[in-house]
């Protein structure tokens, strides 16, 4: 019975060991990959367009996060930045040709823009106006 019982003990230990080296590589590497590096571009810009881009709150700061700007031809776009036409028209470009056109009066908020597992991810959210979509 001893002998039996140090045999279990030793299969036991032989098994954890195994576990114990599997497991931590495994664990290192994430799920998946996950990156807020994408950057768009402003290919149009005619007449009364705006731009916010969202900055950090300091404890001094009494507003909402953002400032808004005259936007500019080709100006890099990145998550959280929110786009807004006046009296004007906007397009947004990405990467893979796909564009996103505001009309007037029409505010897109840019809620994501990430990478994943290779893939993009493109998130908006149209909280005013007219936008056309195409995709590629």
């Amino acid at each position: 019975m001893n002998l039996r019982h140090l045999g279990f003990l030793i299969l036991l230990t032989a098994t954890s060991f195994t576990l114990a080296t599997v497991s931590p590589a495994s664990a290192a590497t994430p799920p998946y990959d996950y990156s807020h590096a994408r950057v768009v571009r402003l290919s149009l810009v005619e007449g009364d367009v705006q731009v916010s881009r969202p900055r950090a709150q300091d404890n001094d700061d009494q507003g909402n996060g953002e400032t808004w700007e005259q936007a500019l031809l080709n100006l890099p776009i990145q998550q959280g930045y929110t786009l807004a036409t006046g009296n004007g028209r906007a397009e947004i470009e990405f990467e893979s040709g796909a564009t996103a056109r505001l009309a007037e009066n029409s505010v897109l908020q840019l809620t994501e823009l990430a990478l994943s597992n290779g893939g993009r991810i493109t998130r908006m959210t149209l909280t005013q106006g007219t936008a056309t979509f195409y995709a590629k």
